[in-house]
């Protein structure tokens, strides 16, 4: 159980993120309508064929729905029966709270305090969110170099070449620290050491022992989960498709946008790839939601795409459905389901088995 002192510092941290969420979107909209002509734009907006903007609104919801069934895959591989609209509110939890936190730092948390309640060992529960985000990098990479081998589209990689190569180091280096927690733990305590000894001689960490101690319990926490897929390494095989499903369904939305406002010259291949790059280039930016950057960074990838007058509706559509309709929503199955656990009340004295028994989640052991 959490202290009080404890709840009140996440509590602020969470309150502070969502302010400068707001703040970021504001700004971000501020600068992007400066100048517009707001009749035009309007107009534009409205006219939009909402048909395809429907279709758009669905299949973003097929994203949340993909990365669902792969954690009841994953967790029925940990011995878990769980049941879908869990795996809905883990993956909702995780939206929110990574859509509203620097770096995406507080969706993991908040999901995982999810699973606990659930009966499910926080130790697996963290090891099944890193192994979906491991494969998930594994395949935004591969679906991005496929792409870029088939389109090769020079000019717009020349546009965002510094985002690019921060975002495939990012996230070439996220695959490699969650291939290390699952397959090479003892490279990675070591490593870690060395790391806290570092940040102490810089003076970040001040207590190098309590460092070290916190980051071992860490580690160790994973080891169950880790050993589980190292005997069953044809796992990430299992998760790909619904990793690259999962990430297709939320770069369609650009392509089903993009006919909503009549065009029709590229095919979905040539949106994805863009729409791919944009993620490559903005996934990894340390603000909440990368708001801000992440309009900013698609305007110049599409800006051979739409006209001028064009490309703000472009980026207004798209990024209202893939993101901030969804940052609603989530707020309220995460709202919803928070409300229950308040009412449900401290079931910190009722086994883990019995709570997962209430709650439809079955252990298998």
């Amino acid at each position: 159980m959490e202290k009080a002192p404890e709840i009140k510092k996440k509590k602020k941290r969470y309150t502070i993120g969502f302010i400068f969420f707001i703040l970021l979107i504001v700004l971000t909209f501020y600068i992007l309508l400066d100048g517009q002509d707001f009749g035009a734009l309007k107009e534009t907006l409205l006219t939009a064929d909402w048909r395809y903007l429907i279709v758009a609104v669905f299949v973003m919801f097929g994203f949340f729905y993909i990365k669902s069934l792969a954690a009841k895959v994953i967790l029925k591989d940990f011995g878990y029966k769980v049941r879908l609209k869990n795996t809905l509110k883990y993956t909702f939890t995780d939206f929110y709270f990574s859509a509203i936190t620097p770096g995406a730092s507080g969706g993991q948390p908040a999901a995982l305090n999810h699973m606990s309640k659930d009966g499910i060992e926080v130790g697996l529960g963290s090891i099944s969110i890193i192994f979906f985000n491991m494969t998930y990098h594994i395949g935004l990479l591969l679906l991005g170099g496929v792409l870029l081998l088939v389109k090769k589209p020079t000019v717009v990689v020349g546009d965002v070449k510094v985002f690019l190569i921060y975002g495939v180091i990012c996230h070439f280096g996220m695959m490699l620290i969650f291939l290390s927690t699952v397959f090479f733990p003892q490279m990675l305590k070591q490593i870690g050491k060395w790391i806290i000894l570092l940040l102490n001689k810089m003076r970040i960490i001040k207590n190098v022992e309590v460092a070290t101690e916190k980051y071992l319990a860490q580690i160790e926490e994973y080891a169950r989960g880790a050993q589980i897929i190292r005997k069953k390494p044809t796992m990430i095989l299992k998760i790909l498709p619904f990793a690259l499903g999962h990430m297709i369904c939320g770069f369609a939305v650009s392509f089903f946008t993009y006919r909503a406002l009549g065009q029709t010259a590229l095919g979905f291949i040539d949106i994805l790839t863009m729409q791919t790059l944009l993620i490559i280039a903005t996934d990894s930016i340390p603000l909440p939601g990368a708001v801000g950057v992440t309009e900013g960074v698609f305007m110049v990838i599409y800006k051979s795409v739409y006209s001028t007058a064009m490309i703000v509706p472009a980026v207004m559509l798209t990024r209202l459905i893939n993101f901030y309709l969804y940052v609603i929503i989530s707020g309220l199955v995460t709202g919803t389901a928070q409300i229950k656990l308040l009412r449900r009340g401290n079931k910190n004295d009722i086994p883990v088995a019995l709570q997962a028994k209430i709650l439809g989640v079955k252990r298998d052991d």
